[in-house]
């Protein structure tokens, strides 16, 4: 089997890409191993059996398993590359996600500090000292590695002990090519140092959360 069929039933997904290419070459392997036990097991017994009128209703009995050996096998390898590909689209998509937060992440310690504070329903009244509504909507959602992203919840909570708030990241990654929409949510340290600004520090995935309703 050429690479470029191989390589277009597995996608792009770098070290996954070889684990699939490989998974599918051995389920070809096994297919061809086995045929070739069949036409064995066949040939054996016609030899057997020549001369004695059964040569004919042999053939076509070890046709049919062949036949039906060969579409088990390529069921069981069709499936296969199926369950592959989930994998490969659900790690594009959480890959996507987490660079999209460290994107929004970044935009706000860089230039927004006074929305990490704020839960984003208070952002258009109370977070006009430090971001317009055009940079609001800028840091509400935008692109990464060729994928869409919005922001659906910012949530600080007050309560959290120390120097600084707990606050927690929700992302929608919108559908694209290839992918279907994905939320994925956040917790992310805000830290108020001696001197400087509130700061967003120590990104950490709490896991996906299923498709856009």
């Amino acid at each position: 089997m050429s690479q470029a069929p191989l390589l277009a039933a597995c996608g792009n997904g770098g070290g996954v890409v070889h684990a699939c290419l490989g998974s599918i070459r051995q389920e070809e392997s096994m297919r061809q191993e086995h045929q070739s036990r069949v036409v064995a097991r066949w040939k054996a017994a016609r030899k057997q059996r020549q001369g004695k009128g059964f040569a004919l209703p042999l053939a076509l009995g070890v046709s049919l398993v062949l036949g039906l050996s060969g579409l088990s096998m390529q069921t069981a390898t069709l499936q296969a590359r199926a369950r592959l590909g989930s994998t490969l689209q659900l790690r594009r998509s959480e890959d996507g996600l987490m660079s999209a937060a460290q994107h929004l992440i970044g935009q706000l310690n860089s230039r927004h500090n006074c929305l990490l504070e704020l839960h984003l329903d208070d952002w258009p009244t109370q977070g006009m000292a430090c971001a317009n509504n055009k940079e609001q909507e800028a840091v509400r959602g935008g692109h990464v590695l060729e994928m869409t992203y919005r922001l659906v919840e910012w949530r600080p909570n007050p309560d959290y002990s120390g120097e600084g708030y707990r606050a927690e990241l929700l992302l929608e990654l919108l559908e694209a090519e290839g992918l279907r929409p994905q939320r994925a949510a956040y917790a992310v340290n805000l830290v108020r140092s001696a001197g400087r600004p509130l700061q967003a520090l120590d990104l950490r995935e709490l896991g996906l959360r299923g498709m856009r309703p």
